[in-house]
């Protein structure tokens, strides 16, 4: 994988989270494998949530730093790195439609939640590895760890768009896991009347172990957004720290 002279630092850690994938990046966007080029930053940036949220460019995707470690305060409004997706990009890594998503579908095996039970997520990327490596970890856990928040998972795939919106999800390409929802906070339940643009009051009861084991396995966490959504994890290895697992 190629990373020209100057090309923008957000640009290059994303490329180089997909190798393989993406074969070079440069000042101007990224070239993947098959050839196809995809801007960086085409046309004019979003001046409202709305736009943003609706249209981003790549170099709004990666606008945001995702925070490392354990959070020692609430996400301050404005903050939620990772929510913000280009769908291009993920149409491009993962399957432009539900059938060729489900192509590349895996069945995890999932300890936590007892015999026999497995999660459905993407074999692009090792993403199915990189949950299988997790899983075995949270299965470790204390006990009741295990049986409040990982006994019962929401799901993994699932073609849908966001609740309230007409964006894809994440689950939509294989790439997310939710946890049990009954344990979690959700910013759209507690707050139905918000929007993208309106600050809201945090909550969360998802314990930092869980997170953690997550984090180093390349999932990021809906935890440390403003608009928390604490039962999600989603494989964006481009915003955790480089050199991790």
């Amino acid at each position: 994988m190629r990373v020209a002279p100057g090309t923008p630092a957000p640009l290059a850690r994303l490329a180089r989270a997909y190798p393989g994938r993406i074969a070079a990046a440069d000042p101007d966007g990224l070239t993947w494998a098959d050839g196809t080029r995809m801007a960086w930053a085409d046309g004019p940036a979003p001046r409202t949530p709305a736009e943003l949220f609706a249209a981003p460019r790549l170099a709004d995707q990666m606008a945001q730093a995702y925070p490392a470690g354990e959070p020692t305060a609430p996400p301050p409004p404005g903050q939620d790195p990772g929510r913000v997706r280009c769908d291009a990009f993920f149409r491009h890594l993962y399957g432009g439609g539900e059938a060729e998503v489900r192509a590349r579908l895996a069945a995890v095996p999932w300890p936590a939640g007892g015999p026999g039970a497995t999660l459905l997520v993407t074999t692009v990327n090792g993403v199915d590895r990189r949950l299988a490596a997790a899983a075995r970890e949270l299965a470790a856990l204390p006990e009741p760890l295990r049986r409040t928040w990982l006994a019962h998972p929401a799901g993994a795939f699932y073609w849908r768009t966001i609740a309230g919106t007409d964006r894809l999800s994440m689950h939509s390409f294989g790439i997310a896991v939710d946890l049990d929802a009954r344990a979690c906070d959700y910013w759209r339940w507690d707050h139905p009347r918000a929007g993208e643009a309106d600050t809201v009051p945090y909550a969360n009861h998802v314990p930092w172990a869980i997170v953690e084991i997550f984090e180093r396995h390349g999932f990021i966490w809906g935890g440390k957004w403003h608009h928390y959504d604490t039962m999600h994890f989603e494989y964006r290895p481009e915003l955790l720290p480089e050199g991790g697992d």
